[in-house]
């Protein structure tokens, strides 16, 4: 039998069984020491009788996200291969594939289309589809939050292919960007970032803390275009074709704590920035990756 008093939990028995549910634990003779979850109180109870315990609560401040589990003081069990972070806030992959969905691969991160874009085929790999995105018409995709994808203060990769229909350079236009991918919460150092196309170049932009590619790219060719930020080194790295294009630091880190993730478009020169043309296979992973191989 249990009884308790101020949080004090006093043990007559070797049987422990409570109203609550937990696990009963029986050693003959012997003195345990165990510890079990009971909604979020742990108790650590010491056999035989005439021994007492307090019961200690457990909370998480800020409280685990997108299914963990408080299992200690401020410690978050996260869902294995999905989910990481001190409170679960971060996604490990994310892959936007637009084979006729603006969704992800496991609906975590759902789009909304903006002036009806469409898709078209086939995509990269001779199949399927890919986000057709249409300039003219200002067409472009918000990925709707909650969850919001957190990548300050952290690495991250981010791969997409990419076709043009056309892209902007100021040499011949008036406009220098075609954005494949944004969040912004302000345009102040650090906290907009911007993987865009600028001048006919990969470009990869936390706002006043840029690097530019050296590929002149074309239109109506496919290019797997990778951008990665190296936390450790805070280092800027970009991508043409799995080829380290160029890289810089030391740079950022990215700082920015809301925003809307969009696909197409970002505030910076809106609305002059739109993507013409096809992105496919749009994948974003919670670290630094140093080889990147087309697929």
């Amino acid at each position: 039998m249990i009884s308790t008093t101020d949080g004090m939990i006093n043990t007559t028995d070797e049987v422990i069984s409570t109203t609550t549910s937990m696990t009963t634990s029986m050693v003959s003779g012997n003195t345990i020491a165990f510890q079990r979850l009971i909604n979020i109180h742990i108790c650590h109870i010491r056999l035989p009788s005439n021994s007492f315990c307090k019961c200690i609560l457990v909370t998480c401040n800020p409280n685990c996200l997108n299914g963990g589990t408080c299992i200690a003081m401020n410690t978050c069990q996260c869902v294995t291969n999905v989910w990481t972070g001190p409170y679960c806030q971060t996604p490990m992959r994310i892959l936007w594939a637009f084979d006729n969905s603006l969704d992800d691969l496991h609906n975590n991160f759902q789009g909304v289309g903006t002036n009806g874009p469409t898709y078209s085929s086939p995509r990269i790999t001779g199949y399927g589809t890919c986000l057709y995105l249409n300039a003219t018409s200002s067409q472009s995709v918000t990925i709707l939050a909650p969850p919001f994808l957190n990548m300050t203060l952290t690495s991250f990769s981010l791969f997409a292919w990419v076709k043009a229909t056309s892209l902007h350079n100021t040499a011949t236009d008036s406009y220098s960007d075609n954005v494949i991918f944004g969040q912004c919460q302000q345009t102040v150092q650090d906290k907009c970032l911007h993987i865009i196309v600028r001048n006919q170049y990969t470009y990869l932009g936390f706002f006043d803390d840029d690097i530019s590619g050296v590929t002149l790219l074309s239109t109506n060719t496919w290019y797997h275009m990778g951008y990665v930020y190296d936390y450790s080194t805070k280092t800027q790295y970009l991508y043409v074709n799995g080829v380290l294009d160029v890289s810089g630091s030391p740079k950022g880190p990215y700082q920015g704590t809301m925003g809307n993730l969009t696909i197409g478009t970002n505030v910076i020169y809106f609305p002059n920035n739109y993507w013409d043309g096809c992105i496919d296979q749009v994948s974003y992973a919670a670290l630094a990756k140093k080889q990147v191989l087309p697929l």
